[in-house]
């Protein structure tokens, strides 16, 4: 859920400004990818987000508290990971880490590992999914 506080602005008006939540700005860079939806096949304690329909493969995942992510990355991302902060090599999947978003907090950088971990997942799709993925014409 955002947060929001109270402010004054340049001209000392009073103004209530809103934040987005760290577990928002997952959603919604997850979202905004292609044929990605969200589901709980673990109920709450983790939010899936996946391809296609609700049985489709997994391309990020967000814990109850949303202080986790867990994105796949490229193999030299994952061999490195031990070595970077906040980053944790997953052993579930090939390839997958969890990322500590109170280290990896910046939205940007949060927006760039799902976008990563869609195209990671997408690229191993077949062809006629890839298509459907916008990844071939």
């Amino acid at each position: 859920m955002a947060s929001s506080g109270n402010d004054s602005d340049d001209q000392g008006m009073q103004v209530t400004r809103h934040f987005k939540t760290t577990s928002d700005t997952v959603r919604q860079a997850a979202l905004a990818l292609k044929c990605a939806l969200e589901s709980y096949p673990f109920g709450p304690a983790m939010t899936v987000f996946r391809l296609f329909n609700d049985s489709g493969p997994v391309f990020a995942m967000l814990n109850e508290d949303g202080d986790h992510l867990f994105v796949r990355v490229s193999e030299e991302i994952h061999e490195a990971a031990e070595g970077i902060e906040g980053m944790d090599p997953k052993k579930f999947w090939k390839n997958w880490v969890s990322l500590d978003l109170a280290v990896h907090k910046d939205p940007g950088d949060i927006t760039a590992y799902i976008n990563e971990s869609w195209i990671e997942v997408a690229e191993r799709r077949p062809v006629a999914d890839q298509k459907r993925l916008g990844l071939h014409s």
